[in-house]
């Protein structure tokens, strides 16, 4: 039996159970997946009960990323470079390995699944936090031919940009600023909701354009709406992303990489409102 969660707030819509769950059957292993939901001041606290549960691991999400690789006795080098953190790993001799899942399984759903490729392409990232300190060193490694940063608090983009700059060059712009700059890859990795609204109504998307939204509680958010209006060709939903993601944890808990092409497709029969459309 591998027990796991995944820790965050909130957590309840969370989607992480039924994804392992399928990936478990894949193997004939069993699994027992919860969720969490906590406050900041019992993140430790929370941690190490559970780890003292005989569990192999479990998933962080917002907004803790940053808090668990303080708590990491060890890490990856890829959550090393994005101090960030959204998987644990317990291992045998009671130290906690860190790694963070979030870009490796972004660029794969984005190259994989939607067959879009990042090389020479033109990327803006609206958001500075967790969420996105994860994406850039697997996305840098994709070699496109620039990533810009967008922040409502410009100085927290501009102190990203400096933390990453021996792993690539990251521009950074004010929301004012963006409709000067043309893009072929707009990444929405904010916490809000209407984070949007406060961009400009002109804006310079290219020929093979696409946007895509880090958030996967539905197809239908008011930052994919607006994104189809403003003329981007292809829009996207996080919710390959939170499958990819979730396969190479699952791969680091059991060692073994699941096919996560079946669960994309369950995906959208089980849970309707998380399915993405194309748009051409």
């Amino acid at each position: 039996m591998y027990k796991m969660c995944v820790i965050g707030n909130p957590i309840k819509q969370s989607k992480s159970p039924w994804i392992h769950q399928q990936f478990a059957k894949q193997f004939a292993l069993e699994i027992e997946y919860s969720t969490l939901e906590i406050n900041k001041a019992d993140f430790k606290k929370t941690i190490n009960e559970f780890k003292n549960q005989q569990a192999i691991g479990l998933n962080i999400t917002v907004p803790f990323k940053e808090e668990a690789f303080l708590l990491a006795d060890e890490v990856s080098e890829r959550a090393r470079i994005a101090k960030a953190v959204n998987t644990f790993l317990f291992k045998k001799n009671g130290a906690i390995f860190g790694d963070n899942t979030d870009g490796i399984g972004l660029v794969k759903d984005l190259q994989q699944n939607l067959s879009y490729t990042l090389e020479n392409k033109n990327i803006l990232i609206l958001g500075a936090g967790g969420a996105v300190r994860g994406l850039l060193y697997p996305l840098l490694q994709a070699s496109p031919k620039s990533i810009t940063l967008s922040n409502r608090t410009l100085n927290k983009a501009i102190e990203l940009a400096v933390e990453f700059k021996e792993q690539g060059s990251l521009q950074v712009c004010s929301l004012q600023e963006i409709n000067k700059k043309q893009f072929d890859l707009i990444i929405e990795g904010t916490s809000a909701m209407n984070f949007f609204e406060q961009l400009t109504d002109i804006f310079d998307l290219s020929a093979v354009s696409m946007v895509y939204d880090l958030k996967y509680q539905s197809l239908a958010t008011p930052f994919l709406d607006w994104a189809k209006k403003q003329g981007a060709q292809v829009v996207s939903n996080g919710i390959g992303m939170l499958i990819e993601q979730a396969a190479y944890a699952f791969q680091l808990w059991t060692g073994k990489y699941p096919d996560t092409r079946p669960v994309l497709r369950l995906i959208k029969e089980n849970f309707p409102p998380l399915s993405r459309v194309t748009f051409l």
